[in-house]
């Protein structure tokens, strides 16, 4: 199978870290958890950042080069990659951001395929999207589509794991069930 891989909030845990610089440039008194983030527009829980967009690129290289995996996301990835399955890193980043997304990548062992900077995670090709945001399952065309449960996502109705092993198994499932129908 040919799995669409997004990065952050499945792969790189930037919620976290975006919270900390926040805190640290520009509001040292915030409590906002990352249980209260509901959306991936930065404000409408961080009242101070007047665009998401100038957040990202003023801040990218503490943001993504500070940010941690996930516990387990390497592994999902290593598991994937052992049981012979294309990984393609489909990730959305600011113009300017993505050389921090590939050294992050490369400092992680994060092993894939092919990287493709997209907003339209539609144009590229693939059986199934592992992602956490609404917007890009919702518009996805892809036979499968696996949403990685997050704060800001709990609205999703479709396929849903809130464990990386919960996200192989389906993924094991779904690869077994195309192998049976071919």
């Amino acid at each position: 199978m040919i799995i669409n891989l997004d990065v952050d909030g499945v792969i790189r845990d930037i919620a976290h870290t975006v919270l900390q610089i926040y805190k640290e440039f520009h509001d040292s008194r915030s409590t906002v958890t990352e249980e209260d983030i509901k959306q991936h527009n930065l404000t409408t829980f961080l009242p101070l950042i007047k665009s998401s967009e100038d957040f990202f690129v003023n801040h990218h290289e503490q943001i993504f080069y500070n940010a941690k995996p996930y516990n387990g996301a390497k592994n999902l990835v290593v598991a994937l990659k052992d049981r012979n399955h294309t990984i393609n890193i489909v990730t959305s980043q600011y113009k300017g951001t993505e050389i921090s997304t590939l050294e992050w990548l490369l400092e992680h062992n994060i092993e894939y395929d092919s990287i493709i900077f997209t907003n339209n995670k539609n144009i590229v090709e693939g059986d199934l999207l592992i992602d956490d945001n609404i917007k890009n399952l919702s518009e996805c065309n892809k036979k499968y589509k696996i949403c990685f449960a997050r704060p800001w996502n709990t609205e999703y109705s479709g396929l849903r794991v809130d464990s990386y092993k919960g996200c192989l198994d389906l993924v094991k499932y779904i690869s077994n069930k195309e192998e049976k129908n071919e």
